[in-house]
């Protein structure tokens, strides 16, 4: 039987949706203290440990354990013997991150963690024969004691053909090991635009490719590690299922092993193919399309870790981008989770510049966002929790046609053109008493009051310039003022407000708003709805 029998037998369309996952936005960083960074052009995460660059040249490291948010480490362009034009693409692997220069300026810095603290090699690894317009370091990857480079216009085969470098860490200091080109190079293929790599496996994208009478159709190429001689060998390529002009297979990449068999991820324009290792052969799977959740441009961003698959693409009804989750099942098979839209964002502050996942937590980067400083730039993390925390009541009808789209789960617009956003963090257990609400997207500086009750209406009440969802026997909790970014922080609610184990409570929060569409002066936030655990 032949790989395209097998690639019959095993191909599937992923499910629009599943089971919802609960999503908590309960933590941002930011590159605290350094407006026009741009942090989250590009994210990578391992464990508690995230590096980000921005989009000036800077790179950030943040420890998700330790309290705040502020980088452990920052370093800035020409400060201290950093160079300038660094963050084009990252990854991070334990205790070692690389990153590449902006517009590929042919170099790449390999970075390490001692003692909890970050610190850079000064000496770039560079192409092993720098011709300016190569675009070495277009992307990168880290795996083990290897690190690939992509090169997506080197001319070696044709004008912008490709190639890809690879180095090997070897007694302390990364070397040069050898340069693969397209088995076949092509002009204009940009062999390398993508590359990932995991264990004895490379992957790399080379979308421009023509495939038959399709121009920039696209393929990805795969090889694998000779242990012995320690040189990379190619083992096969593969195209879309449904090849097309510029439809550009190959855009991202990701390679995975912790599944139960070797699987990749493969964007070409508006979906994304999950492609499995089976009897020696590389299998595709499944195609998650994007128009099954209405998002455009799915896969401009990808990362594929164990079970879960985090892709950026964009929302016309949000008028915003956001990260697109997917869960595998027992089968491992990927369906739809959850698309997460960052509280208080719009399209310019360039949602989803970058995604990122590991575990239980997502990473949605935003280069352009503005709050607290100019351009500053954020990453929103998201965290997966298990107990029965809902949001609800942004569906509901609003007092003036200021409703808001049902996917950013916030309340009723209000004068800053996006509404209060409450999402619940900790969990639902009395005896932890770690539940804990954050609010986002109020006017800084505002008069709050959070509320809670006993039933959560069925039909929406007017309240302002908002709607009430919550109901039965209602019992003021906390009065206070949002920052200046118009965020409030509450802990310890469930010990501090008496709720009982058994008992559904549902909470919103009231605030002022003196600017609002509707004119009443104040509005409300979504909802936020748990049964207290012992």
């Amino acid at each position: 039987m032949d790989r395209i029998t097998f690639t019959l037998l095993l191909f599937a369309l992923a499910p629009a949706s599943a089971s919802a996952q609960r999503f908590s936005q309960c933590h941002d960083l930011y590159a605290t203290g350094n407006p026009g960074f741009g942090l989250g052009k590009e994210a990578s995460i391992d464990g508690d440990l995230v590096a980000a660059a921005g989009s000036f040249g800077g790179v950030a490291f943040f420890d998700l354990s330790a309290p705040g948010n502020a980088p452990t480490d920052v370093f800035l362009p020409n400060v201290s013997g950093f160079p300038s034009n660094m963050g084009q693409a990252l990854e991070l692997e334990g205790d070692r991150a690389v990153v590449s220069g902006l517009a590929a300026d042919d170099r790449v810095l390999v970075f390490d963690r001692t003692a909890g603290v970050w610190g850079f090699d000064p000496t770039p690894i560079q192409a092993p024969a720098p011709m300016p317009g190569d675009e070495f370091g277009f992307d990168v990857a880290l795996g083990g004691d290897w690190i690939a480079v992509g090169a997506r216009k080197d001319n070696t085969h044709g004008s912008d053909a490709g190639a890809v470098h690879l180095y090997r860490l070897i007694a302390g200091d990364w070397t040069f090991q050898q340069t693969i080109y397209q088995p076949s190079p092509a002009p204009a293929a940009v062999f390398g635009h993508a590359v990932a790599l995991d264990g004895p496996y490379l992957l790399v994208g080379a979308p421009n490719t023509g495939v038959g009478g399709a121009t920039a159709a696209g393929k990805a190429h795969f090889y694998e590690l000779d242990s012995a001689t320690q040189t990379w060998t190619h083992a096969t390529d593969v195209i879309s299922q449904a090849p097309g002009n510029v439809r550009q297979f190959g855009l991202t990449v990701d390679l995975d092993l912790e599944g139960p068999t070797p699987r990749a991820a493969i964007a070409e324009n508006q979906l994304i193919e999950v492609w499995e290792q089976q009897f020696g052969f590389w299998l595709i799977s499944q195609r998650l399309l994007g128009s099954d959740v209405a998002l455009t441009s799915l896969g401009i961003k990808l990362d594929l870790t164990g079970s879960r698959l985090v892709a950026a693409g964009y929302s016309s009804a949000a008028g915003t981008g956001l990260g697109a989750v997917y869960s595998a099942d027992a089968t491992g098979m990927f369906s739809f989770s959850k698309a997460l839209s960052p509280a208080r964002s719009f399209n310019a502050q360039q949602v989803a510049s970058s995604v990122a996942v590991d575990g239980d937590t997502v990473l949605v980067g935003s280069r352009a966002f503005d709050v607290p400083l100019g351009n500053a730039g954020v990453i929103q993390v998201f965290q997966e929790h298990d107990f029965e925390y809902e949001s609800i009541g942004f569906s509901g009808a609003c007092p003036c046609t200021n409703s808001t789209a049902v996917i950013r789960e916030e309340g009723c617009r209000n004068s800053r053109g996006y509404g209060g956003h409450l999402v619940g963090c900790g969990s639902d257990s009395a005896a932890a008493n770690d539940f804990g609400l954050i609010a986002r997207g109020l006017n800084p500086n505002a008069l709050a009051i959070f509320f809670s009750g006993t039933d959560i209406l069925t039909a929406p009440a007017a309240q302002g310039d908002g709607s009430r969802i919550t109901g039965g026997a209602l019992r003021r909790i906390s009065i206070t003022v949002s920052d200046t970014a118009g965020q409030i922080n509450l802990g310890g609610l469930i010990q501090d407000n008496s709720w009982p184990v058994g008992q559904t409570i549902a909470v919103q929060a009231w605030y002022r708003d003196a600017g609002g569409p509707c004119g009443s002066g104040y509005n409300v936030t979504n909802g936020v709805a748990l049964t207290v655990q012992p």
